[in-house]
């Protein structure tokens, strides 16, 4: 499977015939950090115990952890905020940020 990701295509062979697709994709996953969800947040207290938490954790497999270039902790947003009217930044300041980032990398 690995190897798929590595040449960007992947071949579906059957009895009579074979198929090759492309394979390029960017994968964005998210997760919670522990089963009941509030490891790490500062307004619930986590109710799960090392182990428990070590186990949910341990479901990734390494070699897919390996293969995520970015990972970042994101705490909890407030309902009240994300159906507030308050205007973010426009999306030409953000693409301006991202395509920055690129040239630096």
């Amino acid at each position: 499977m690995w190897q798929h990701l590595k040449d960007g295509q992947v071949t579906i062979a059957r009895a009579a015939a074979s198929y090759t697709c492309p394979a390029n994709f960017m994968l964005v996953s998210a997760m919670n950090p522990c089963p009941c969800e509030f490891f790490g947040d500062p307004t619930r207290e986590c109710r799960c115990s090392p182990q428990q938490i070590q186990n949910y954790v341990s479901r990734i497999s390494g070699p897919l952890l390996n293969r995520i270039d970015l990972q970042m902790e994101v705490p909890a947003v407030k309902y009240r905020d994300l159906a507030s009217n308050l205007t973010g930044e426009p999306s030409g300041g953000v693409r301006e940020r991202v395509q920055k980032a690129r040239r630096i990398q």
